[in-house]
């Protein structure tokens, strides 16, 4: 098969476009399961740019890039286990035939492109370049007639179930949307409550979902358009059999169906190889990429038997005349051959779970893994949590610390200008009572009795004393009230506040700026009321 054919081949099995198509394949070296394999599991932008690798489950081989290679491929894939069943095939040999003649077809069309490529290390000589122009004129006539018997092989029902599929045609159907409607023709045929619970969406969605979950994917591939009876077979004895429920419920596997009509289906079907349908895939991802780990389906002698489960059991009915026959040796053989499904579906989940067991391990190492992760991100968010807690605690306090520091700060603040205050007050106060001590002490300062315009005033004390002094008429009131402070600390206390008052009629001197004689003070009495103020401010002597 020429590049050309490949790229078609690609672009029917995708529904991509011809760039896209050139693109996958040029990545993955020209090989087209490859391609197909890398598309299923990636898409079409991720798998144009991915590196030419082995395709998922592995086995592939370089020569193996065509549909007429798929058979061939899938032998290869499933070894001595496909040998030992076709044993039991009685048109195995005819299938095998018809896939080793269409691999040397594929091998023969791929020659001129391997030589090309080699040809860039080492130039092939000219003898070498006639000996195999001369084996593929001579091989030329059987090559045609592989590729004739091929494509009648392909079209017949045995033919389709053998694994020659032929792409769907192109469909404006979404793969959700087919995957939706084989379910519903499931449910339609058999009930809502026979069978698995199958996944409602696409198979690129179910894959999706067993990356997160870590679960396997059971896939199930059937072509009820070509072969219904089978198909219906295959649903009732295995598909609903207690058999898959019990291993679905044992591994947590997602179930999805899947018809070969549809493209996506049969693009899963070119994954998985799948050989015969209806049939079995399990896929897991336990490295986080979709690998195939088995592809199961019935024998030729299991499907005889479940033909001879359902068959058996009508004719004897028949026999009986509609009515189920008597005890007897007819009623065991119809229980006999009713315990055939069960033992079928025993057989192929056996082989399925002997394929699982070693990837279950595995999945259940990612499992323990992934669950380890959750638990110690759990601890650290509960630890960044405790840590943000005690961290905002912190905070708070020392946020309160430094308020109360501040306060604390401001009130000395505050303290310390009062007492300054207050000192300079008292300095003040000090200084101003020695300067009247000084002055009202020196007796020149005190007028003479003969002198005119002079007034003798008596100041009586609250402690009894008296002060007598004269004083000039003209003299203001508050002469009167420098003189009483002008007294030593003993008499008038440095804090006190002095109010003078005339005894007779009694009242207050408030108008210290009148003088003595406006005031008719005249040979008056005083009385001297002290008000003891304390200081607002304790200064330290």
């Amino acid at each position: 098969m020429d590049r050309p054919q490949k790229v078609q081949e690609l672009q029917n099995l995708a529904g991509i476009s011809e760039a896209q198509a050139d693109a996958i394949l040029a990545a993955h070296g020209d090989r087209l399961e490859d391609a197909v394999e890398a598309y299923l599991a990636h898409g079409a932008e991720a798998a144009a740019r991915m590196p030419a690798t082995a395709g998922v489950g592995g086995g592939a081989d370089s020569d193996s890039d065509g549909a007429a290679d798929s058979t061939t491929g899938l032998r290869r894939r499933h070894g001595g286990r496909d040998g030992a069943r076709s044993t039991h095939d009685t048109a195995s040999s005819s299938s095998s035939l018809s896939s080793t003649t269409a691999a040397a077809s594929s091998r023969a069309d791929s020659a001129p492109d391997r030589a090309s490529n080699a040809g860039a290390v080492a130039r092939p000589t000219a003898n070498v370049q006639l000996l195999w122009l001369v084996v593929s004129v001579i091989t030329l006539p059987f090559q045609l007639l592989a590729v004739g018997l091929r494509s009648v092989w392909q079209w017949t029902p045995f033919g389709r179930r053998r694994g020659l599929l032929r792409a769907p045609a192109p469909s404006s159907v979404t793969a959700d949307a087919a995957a939706k409607a084989a379910v519903a023709l499931y449910r339609e045929r058999f009930g809502t409550a026979e069978g698995p619970a199958w996944y409602p969406g696409a198979y690129r969605a179910a894959i999706e979902q067993i990356k997160q979950s870590a679960d396997p994917l059971l896939v199930v591939l059937g072509d009820p358009d070509t072969d219904a009876d089978a198909y219906d077979r295959f649903c009732r004895a295995i598909l609903n059999s207690p058999q898959l429920a019990a291993f679905l419920q044992n591994t947590r596997a997602v179930a999805w169906l899947g018809h070969v009509s549809h493209l996506e289906a049969y693009q899963v079907a070119r994954l998985t190889r799948a050989q015969r349908f209806p049939c079995i895939g399990l896929i897991a991802c336990p490295d986080g990429r979709p690998v195939v780990i088995d592809t199961v389906a019935l024998r030729d002698d299991e499907a005889a038997r479940l033909h001879r489960a359902e068959t058996r059991p009508a004719a004897a009915t028949r026999r009986a005349g509609g009515a189920l026959p008597e005890p007897g040796p007819a009623a065991a053989a119809v229980a006999e051959t009713e315990s055939e499904a069960a033992t079928v579906a025993r057989a192929l989940m056996s082989r399925l779970e002997a394929a699982y067991a070693p990837v279950a391990l595995a999945l259940a190492q990612r499992q323990r893994d992934a669950a380890a992760r959750a638990a110690a991100r759990q601890i650290r968010a509960q630890q960044d949590r405790a840590y943000q807690a005690s961290l905002e605690a912190d905070r708070a306090k020392a946020a309160k610390r430094a308020e109360a520091e501040a306060a604390a700060a401001a009130r000395a603040a505050a303290l310390a200008a009062q007492q300054v205050e207050a000192a300079a007050a008292l300095a003040r106060e000090t200084a101003r009572r020695a300067r009247l001590a000084a002055a009202f002490g020196d007796p020149a300062h005190e007028p003479a009795a003969e002198a005119g315009a002079v007034t003798r005033i008596s100041f009586r004390l609250g402690s009894g004393q008296r002060l007598v002094r004269r004083f000039r008429l003209a003299d203001p009131v508050q002469t009167l009230y420098d003189f009483v402070d002008s007294q030593p600390e003993s008499l008038v206390p440095l804090h006190a506040k002095v109010s003078l008052y005339d005894t007779f009629p009694r009242r207050e001197l408030t108008d210290r700026g009148a003088s003595l004689a406006a005031t008719r003070l005249t040979n008056a009495t005083l009385a001297v009321d002290l008000e003891l103020d304390e200081p607002a401010v304790a200064v330290d002597a």
